[in-house]
This record gives C-alpha cells, structure tokens and sequence, in this order.
C-alpha cells in the first residue's frame, strides 16, 4: 500500500501536508484548494485509502453535517423546492470535505427519546435545518448539537439564521403592479398569521398591503374554487379582465391561475395581469416567462454552509450571524398592463 511519504514525493509537498490533506482539516490547515486536490488525485490513482472512524478519533469530528428537512413518511415531496438550497449546501460543504446526512423532522420528534442514532450519539458536527421547523423539535436539536444553522425558520430569536427579504419580495411585486397601470389589484393567497404557518405568508401580504395603501389602492382579496367551492367560472369571468391584476402568494398559486385562465380561453398578460411573489427551478424551466420576484435558493444554501463551517473551524466566530438575503425583480410576460392589449 502506498504510504503519505510516496504521496508527499510524488506531489512535491511535506509529510505533514499530505496528512492534513488526507485525514486531517485542509480548511484549518489553511491547504489550498488546487494542492488538495492534487494530493487526492495522487492517493485515489495508488489506491489510497483514508481511515474516517480513526480521523473523526483523532480530530473529534465526524465530518458530518445533518441537513433538517420538513418531509414526512406521509409528505414525502413537500418541499421540492428546498432542493436548490439542498444542493447549494453540499456543494460548500463538499469543498471542505464533509458529508451531508438528510433528517427528517418528525423522525426528531418520534425517534429522540428511545432510538435516534443522530441525536443520541455523537454523529453529527452540525445541523442545518430548512424551513419552519415546530419550536419543540427546535428545542430537542439545540439541546443535543451544538452547533446549528436555521434556514427560513420562523423564529426571531434563534442565532445563526438564514432568510429571505419576505417584506421586500411582496412588495416589490406591488410595486410593479402600481407601475404598470393596474388599478384593482388582487391578492391570491394566505395571510393569517396563525401557529405552523410560515413568516413568508404574512411577511409578503404585508409587504403588499402597504405599498398599496402607499399609492392609496384599496387591497383586495380574491380565492380560488381549489379553496372555496362556491366560486366558479362565472364568478372569475368578473375579475378576469384587462384592468385587473393578480399578486399570487407563491409558485403553485401562481400555477393554478395560469392553468385555470388558460382552461377558460383567457390569454395571461393581456386578458388579465398576473405577478408571483416567488421563484423556482421549476418556474424558470416550466414557465420563465411569469412577471415575477426571485431570490437564490442554491446561493441561500452556500451561505448556510458557509456559516456551519465558520461555527466549526473558526475559533473567533461568535455564533450569533443573521442574514437576509434580498430579492430582485423579472419582469416577464405575464403582466403588460392594462392598456397594452
């Protein structure tokens, strides 16, 4: 078997580098990318090996990274969405050499007090967790890991957070609908703040709301038959129109909209104007041309990584970064205004 010294003369680069390359912390050990790699290649093309069970021993680290998600065995898909920042994850995380290991919230709740392996022994260096997680299961990682990072939670009180510009997002989206013309300008989902929902429901009709008591336009609230059966086509033939514009809370709104207007003949843009307070990977592949804001999921998912490792390996950080993303606005087709026909 080929041993660190072969490595080493091979590379041109010490003993000690090849170690900490291979079994140790390259991040810490301040290795560049490029020699990393280097080294790695050397190894993998003479079999090399690295022993994880003796490094975690011997750095007192598993290099392993929980990442929360919100999926149940009865919900398996929903939030495909996080998928982006899933991978904008790994890919940071990756780069430092860790693994990420995928958790799902009810398992927290149901499994911690008898069997959780992740929870009861020392498995993870970290924890990620996307979405609004319930504050007792927050309560339950932060009692048995140290160190997290919280995307998208709903709480103001937790360290380490990472989150969209909500507010901005809706109204910017109301913005852009004063702008283009339209005068009747209509919400299309929730806004209640209640338990279990998230911030971005009321965070955006917020941001909605007051960017059209701004411009003086009264708001209005529109349902759709999926919510509110007594509503029909005869009743969307009434809003339908070329002064009307509708503000959808997310993608799937937005969706059923277009799917609905296109059933009934109508032509999205001139018929009427829609906008989304949101994007997606789906969207810009499905349907690019929806008036819309949009934000990086992927690049939310890198800034996360980046904090844990910072948390991990920097002995001076603080433990207490909070981060808002912001948001931009696509103008898109599906909104023109209401003398553009």
């Amino acid at each position: 078997m080929v041993t660190l010294k072969q490595i080493a003369t091979e590379v041109g680069v010490s003993i000690r580098t090849v170690s900490i390359a291979l079994n140790g912390d390259p991040v810490a050990g301040r290795i560049s990318e490029t020699c990393v790699q280097q080294i790695q290649n050397v190894a993998n093309k003479h079999g090399y090996q690295v022993s994880a069970a003796a490094r975690a021993i011997r750095l007192k680290r598993t290099y392993h990274i929980g990442v929360l998600v919100r999926n149940s065995p009865n919900l398996p898909l929903i939030d495909p969405a996080a998928y982006e920042t899933i991978m904008g994850i790994n890919q940071q995380l990756e780069k430092a050499g860790y693994i990420l290991n995928l958790i799902r919230y009810t398992d927290i709740d149901k499994q911690f007090a008898s069997e959780s392996r992740v929870f009861k022994e020392r498995v993870l260096d970290g924890v990620i967790s996307i979405g609004n997680i319930p504050p007792h299961c927050t309560q339950i990682i932060t009692k048995a890991i140290k160190t997290c990072v919280w995307i998208d939670n709903n709480s103001d009180s937790l360290p380490n957070t990472v989150k969209r510009d909500e507010y901005t997002a809706g109204r910017l989206a109301a913005h852009h609908a004063i702008k283009l013309g339209y005068k009747n300008i209509y919400w299309i989902g929730g806004g209640i703040k209640e338990d279990g929902h998230h911030i971005s429901v009321y965070k955006r009709l917020e941001g909605v709301t007051d960017r059209l008591e701004q411009a003086g336009i009264e708001f209005k609230n529109q349902k759709l038959p999926r919510w509110n059966p007594e509503i029909g086509p005869e009743n969307l033939k009434e809003v339908f129109k070329p002064h009307n514009v509708f503000i959808a809370y997310n993608n799937e709104i937005a969706t059923d909209v277009g799917q609905l207007a296109t059933s009934m003949g109508y032509r999205i843009g001139r018929d009427f104007g829609l906008l989304c307070c949101e994007d997606s990977k789906y969207i810009l592949d499905n349907w690019p041309g929806l008036s819309r804001v949009s934000f990086d999921r992927f690049m939310m998912g890198k800034t996360a990584a980046d904090m844990m490792l910072k948390l991990l390996t920097d002995s001076e950080a603080h433990g207490n970064e909070n981060r808002i993303l912001p948001v931009r606005w696509i103008p898109g087709n599906t909104a023109w205004g209401p003398d553009c026909r």
